[in-house]
């Protein structure tokens, strides 16, 4: 009876290793423990009302993401994507004024975004121009093309109710920009995990030159995440046009860095070989949260970004130290 207490013993000890070394793992915890706190400390945090609010106000960042995601995992970096979301969310704006029907502006929106992202990921492939400052170079091309073209005046008056409930719609109490999220969130899941392409943008960014030998053509792959990248920052435009009825110059200011942030919180490595799509929108909900309830307890703006930047280094740190134990089992 004894022997066979300690092998029980043995194989829960064993269990528990393989729960902390699992991926995610550090990410879920810190997640966790932020909820706790924040549950604890502020009778109005844990409240449907303001869960449905942080699930909305998340939406954005993660629709975008996932994008990013991708690009990451490939092994690269898109800092234009907050540009790209001005520069679509004008477009669309612009468009809707001169008459045009709801369906065929957000179409050519979108269609602007897989442009701009297309036209990154060409310069980054077949240039072989470090992807660093093609996308830095676009994102500070379309800012000033937007406040020459602009003179930095927003455009107002998008309140076509086809438009509007894009934004601020609602489906049994849950908003439309968290319905589109998920479904944003399940296609691309589906083609990271279920189709040869995602195959390919983890395997490129896992071992570029290993991927060409196989047969991998990564200058293809290369413009296809690119160019999906951008048209889902496309999709973030809309969605925040809509929601305020007004396409502004400045709207992705600073977007790149929080969608960045939210993909390295979810878990996808920064050098490449790892994309996490649900983590990517994990992250985005968790950056949300801490805000939201920064806000409830009238914290300083100030703050969150630092609270912000010591969630991702404490994530990013667990979920290292993970990953090191699961390399060493």
């Amino acid at each position: 009876m004894s022997e066979e207490l300690a092998m029980r013993r043995t194989d829960k000890k064993y269990d528990f290793k393989k729960i902390i070394n699992r991926p995610g793992f550090g990410l879920g915890l810190v997640f966790c423990s932020m909820f706790i706190v924040l549950s604890f400390a502020s009778e109005y945090f844990l409240t449907v009302q303001n869960i449905l609010i942080i699930l909305n106000q998340s939406s954005f960042i993660t629709v975008m993401a996932i994008g990013m995601t991708l690009v990451i995992g490939m092994g690269g970096i898109d800092l234009s994507v907050g540009s790209v979301l001005s520069l679509c969310g004008i477009v669309a704006g612009n468009l809707l004024l001169s008459g045009m029907p709801v369906f065929i502006a957000v179409i050519i929106a979108l269609l602007a975004g897989l442009f701009v992202g297309i036209i990154n990921g060409i310069i980054v492939a077949k240039a072989k121009i470090t992807d660093f400052i093609v996308t830095l170079a676009m994102m500070t091309l379309i800012k000033g093309v937007l406040r020459v073209y602009t003179g930095g005046m927003p455009v107002f008056g998008l309140k076509m109710d086809s438009f509007t409930w894009i934004g601020q719609g609602k489906v049994f109490g849950i908003s439309s920009p968290f319905i589109i999220s998920v479904i944003v969130l399940a296609i691309f899941y589906f083609i990271t995990y279920k189709t040869a392409f995602g195959r390919y943008v983890v395997s490129i960014g896992s071992n570029s030159d290993a991927a060409k030998l196989v047969g991998i053509n990564i200058d293809k792959t290369k413009i296809m995440v690119y160019g999906l990248c951008g048209m889902l920052a496309a999709v973030a435009s809309v969605l925040i046009a809509s929601r305020v009825s007004t396409a502004m110059p400045d709207a992705g200011e600073g977007y790149e860095l929080n969608v960045i942030a939210a993909t390295v919180i979810g878990g996808t490595s920064l050098s490449g070989g790892k994309a996490r799509i649900f983590g990517a929108m994990i992250g985005s909900v968790m950056m949300t949260m801490v805000s939201n309830g920064l806000n409830i307890l009238n914290v300083d703006t100030a703050w969150h970004q630092v609270v912000i930047g010591l969630i991702i280094l404490l994530a990013v740190g667990l979920d290292e130290f993970s990953n090191r134990r699961a390399s060493l089992n």
